[in-house]
């Protein structure tokens, strides 16, 4: 899919290559309509693409534009897609480099039954063998670098890690929030209203903490398929009048002012490998209030130094939560933590870390 902060990041690429980015679909059905932006001059959809169940996308036009353009390196997103697969092969055969990133590729072993989890393991180390001819690895934290290395035994001279390109120029300009104890604060949910990112969770939570702070709101992602169930649990707690849905964003460019007027952040996921919503969140200066079950977060937020790093109890979130009610100087001085250590991670930034090891990969190879 032509993710807005993918198309940005082709764009920062110009600096260093003469780069395309072919996507399959602008936009997939589960996505807000303000997440399909304009793809410029160096991004394209690929006409005619089909999408089999099991076997992921399909286009063979892919071969035709991949003569006419002749790259020397080809980047590519997701394994278990058999396409890529004939990508790779095309790839070897007329000497092109090939690298590929993943996000975590281990399964929840608590979401299936154990032994089909172990055969479901089985068949993702068999069909990984196919891709070891692959030039480098680019590894989306490090929970799946140690996985490649360790559990699918790849060669650590393959895998880097890398990180995913973040829209958070206009975040990064936000000011202080300069609040007071007693002042009304605003909570954000940021995360889609799916089972994973625990949004009836997060309304529970807050049906406590409102008891003791009367001035606190939330605003909550208005996407996903627990709507009704959510606003049935709101209506059950006399909340309607604390807890607002971010309904009529128009616009992907208009969406950081979401982040501007709020003041902390509150991602209680049940598995997560780290939520793009998080790094805006933090890019914008506000505190932070996450679960344990988020991975690839230790880089840039450590808990009680720059946020809060929970279990999924109620009453430890709510006390989290809670901190900064009763001292919110706490997110002027986590925010600007925050806004430090992820500043790197923009679409310019993520360039620069890409041509480091692009470079790496060419030098070597000399």
């Amino acid at each position: 899919m032509a993710a807005p902060y993918q198309v940005k990041f082709c764009e920062a690429l110009q600096t260093y290559y003469q780069s395309k980015f072919w996507f399959y679909v602008h936009l997939e059905k589960d996505r807000p309509q303000f997440w399909k932006i304009p793809l410029g001059q160096n991004c394209e959809i690929l006409n005619g693409s089909k999408n089999i169940r099991f076997f992921g996308y399909f286009n063979f036009r892919v071969f035709k534009k991949i003569n006419e353009f002749n790259p020397d390196i080809i980047i590519m997103g997701g394994f278990f897609i058999p396409m890529h697969l004939l990508v790779l092969l095309w790839s070897k055969i007329n000497g092109k480099k090939v690298i590929f990133y993943t996000e975590t590729l281990e399964l929840n072993r608590f979401a299936i039954h154990p032994f089909l989890f172990q055969i479901k393991r089985a068949l993702r180390r068999f069909t990984l063998m196919f891709f070891r001819p692959m030039d480098r690895l680019f590894a989306m934290g490090p929970n799946v670098v140690n996985q490649f290395i360790e559990l699918y035994h790849y060669p650590a001279s393959k895998v880097r890690l890398t990180r995913y390109p973040q829209d958070i120029d206009m975040h990064l300009q936000h000011e202080k929030r300069n609040k007071t104890v007693g002042e009304n604060l605003l909570i954000l949910f940021p995360g889609r209203l799916e089972d994973a990112y625990n949004p009836l969770f997060a309304i529970e939570v807050f049906s406590l903490l409102i008891q003791d702070f009367h001035q606190v709101t939330m605003r909550m992602n208005a996407h996903g398929s627990m709507r009704k169930e959510c606003e049935d649990l709101i209506t059950v707690k006399g909340l309607a009048n604390k807890i607002q849905f971010i309904d009529g964003i128009k616009n992907w460019n208009d969406l950081h002012l979401i982040y501007k007027h709020a003041d902390v952040l509150f991602i209680p996921a049940k598995n997560s490998n780290g939520p793009n919503t998080l790094i805006e969140g933090m890019a914008s200066g506000m505190g932070v209030v996450i679960s344990d079950q988020i991975l690839n977060v230790s880089e840039y937020l450590e808990n009680g130094v720059n946020g809060y790093i929970e279990p999924l109890h109620l009453t430890t979130m709510k006390k989290a939560l809670a901190n900064y009610l009763l001292n919110p100087s706490l997110i002027d001085q986590h925010g600007a933590i925050s806004k430090k250590n992820v500043h790197e991670r923009s679409a310019s930034g993520t360039a620069q870390l890409y041509h480091q090891y692009i470079s790496e990969l060419f030098n070597s190879s000399k």
